[in-house]
């Protein structure tokens, strides 16, 4: 359903209609527009304008050293680098890489110590590898002198930076940076000659870089790596000749990788490795007619969660510890279809989320710990069979948060989820637009807030936070009187609410009883951004009494 509340009294309902669902257990899903201004103004807020009269389409967002780095066009340099520590005069343009209209396209973006690196395209020397050193964006080093490396698929180990790239010489290979121009070099040219070696898969496990690569004797296969030529070595030819043996998924599970292979006799099956030839085993022969085709997802509880086919069920949820007992199925989410689909997933409270089809639903979020009894739906966002196909689920201090479309009459809407019990779209008071979000779009975090491209008004595509310390959790002051605080910790301001009982007044002291904050007005809301971070004590003063409780600010 969806509530929209005035602005008198939009702390006591929003109180009210969260407290009531929680006590009771009620699982609901809420569509919350923040109608009163000031409310609206601290919950969302237009970080900058930056095409004014039309969009800047905000891309690429990425944390680092207290900022977020992004790529924009602001309708005079192109798409370009940009940076943001949360604030409109704080949202800058880094650099015109490529002078004037024309976009350098910045991508692949990377921390390297304190350094940004990534991909971009300037004049003739085309899509090449550069650094930004907090002052500077400079190139690094133009690795093919005679056209783009195309520089991509940056992966960290230790204090290297390794990497596929074309010099126009050796092909794609696999290649490595510590952040300057002498220490960027081809790390080996695993297919000699103009052939590319390096596939477009690395993961890390320990200290080992592991990835697809190929050579003249063999197809794509698996390659490992600790940085050296001589120390760049094929694991295993799994299926011998040229054919490769079509590994699409490399994941760290404990002390070993688990990766699908087909030898060309099983098919496509479950994988591992301690990175020697004798330790390559298979874990499970799935899909003992034809291929099971994993797709891995993440770890969870020390298994890895999975897509997979067998010979009874269609595409459906799995479970390994590595081990050919460990391997089960976790639940046929739909026995009336073929596939169910698990994908998109991701880890919070000890739990997977995911996305699945079903006959019932459509396409919907649906979560597990693991277990057939703890695998379900979370919520039916457009209801009947249709599916509101989420995506861009993202999640952050076990909150989920989510693209989807609720109905015919929506567009894609911004959701946000507890895991359990409360999913709700969130968005302004302003937005008009019934699509707000870009099905494209992209989450990033900075100092609890959520950053992400939306169109909510007539500024367009544009880069938008979300407090999400508003509201995180309720303090209960007073039960009787039903006056609480939230959230706790605190960032820029704590709401009091007083059910039964008006409110004269509040102050704030520190745990030394010096007074720090008053305010002598029945606001219910308090300022407390000049506060430092620590323990404070609120004495809120009503028209039946005097109550105090701790609260800490962040």
């Amino acid at each position: 359903m969806t509530i929209k509340i005035k602005c008198s009294s939009y702390l006591s309902a929003i109180f009210g209609i969260l407290k009531a669902l929680f006590m009771k257990k009620v699982k609901i899903t809420l569509a919350i527009v923040f109608l009163c201004s000031n409310l609206s103004a601290q919950v969302f807020e237009n970080v900058a304008d930056i095409l004014a009269g039309g969009s800047s389409y905000p891309a690429e967002l990425h944390n680092q050293n207290n900022r977020i780095f992004f790529t924009a066009d602001d309708g005079q340099n192109g798409i370009e680098l940009w940076s943001t520590d949360g604030s409109s005069s704080g949202t800058a343009l880094v650099s015109d890489l490529q002078f004037g209209q024309g976009s350098s396209n910045p991508t692949e973006f990377a921390e390297l110590g304190n350094s940004l690196l990534f991909s971009a395209e300037v004049g003739a020397s085309g899509r090449e590898l550069w650094i930004y050193d907090g002052n500077v964006a400079s190139l690094l080093k133009d690795i093919n002198p005679t056209g783009p490396s195309n520089p991509h698929d940056f992966t960290l180990v230790g204090n290297e930076l390794f990497f596929r790239a074309f010099d126009g010489v050796s092909g794609f290979e696999l290649w490595t940076t510590d952040g300057t121009t002498a220490g960027t070099q081809i790390v080996k040219d695993v297919y000699p000659g103009f052939s590319s070696g390096l596939d477009r898969i690395l993961t890390v496990s320990g200290s080992t870089l592991y990835f697809v690569g190929q050579d003249s004797l063999h197809g794509k296969e698996l390659w490992k790596s600790d940085g050296t030529d001589s120390g760049t070595v094929l694991v295993r030819d799994m299926r011998a000749g040229p054919l490769g043996s079509s590994i699409t998924n490399l994941i760290q599970l404990d002390s070993i990788l688990l990766f699908n292979a087909n030898d060309g006799v099983l098919g496509n099956e479950l994988w591992k490795t301690d990175g020697t030839d004798s330790g390559t085993q298979l874990v499970k022969d799935i899909h003992a007619v034809n291929s099971s085709s994993p797709k891995f997802g993440p770890i969870l509880n020390g298994k890895l969660v999975f897509q997979a086919k067998d010979d009874s069920h269609g595409t459906e949820l799995w479970c390994t510890d590595g081990t050919d007992s460990g391997t089960v199925l976790i639940k046929d989410l739909d026995s009336a279809i073929t596939n169910s689909d698990p994908e998109n997933f991701i880890v919070a409270q000890n739990k997977v989320y995911f996305t699945a089809t079903d006959t019932t639903h459509g396409t919907e979020i649906w979560v597990s710990d693991g277990t057939a009894a703890g695998t379900r739906i979370l919520e039916d966002l457009w209801p009947g069979n249709v599916g509101s196909y989420p995506t861009e689920l993202y999640e952050y201090h076990d909150h989920i948060f989510f693209i989807a479309t609720p109905s015919a009459f929506d567009g894609p809407k911004l959701f946000q989820s507890d895991g359990d019990l409360i999913t709700k779209i969130i968005e302004p008071a302003i937005a008009p637009n019934a699509s707000p979000m870009d099905l494209s779009g992209h989450f990033e975090t900075l100092n609890d807030e959520l950053y992400f491209m939306a169109n909510f008004d007539s500024r367009g595509h544009e880069l938008w936070k979300y407090d999400l310390t508003y509201p995180t959790s309720f303090e209960e002051v007073d039960a009787a009187l039903g006056i609480y605080l939230f959230p706790n910790p605190a960032s820029d301001h704590i709401y009091i609410i007083s059910e039964n009982a008006e409110l004269l007044s509040a102050s704030i002291y520190n745990m030394n009883g010096q007074m720090v904050v008053e305010s002598r007005s029945n606001s219910q809301a308090i300022d407390i951004k000049i506060l430092a971070q620590g323990n404070y004590i609120i004495k809120v003063e009503t028209e039946k009494g005097i109550f105090s409780k701790q609260f800490s600010k962040r």
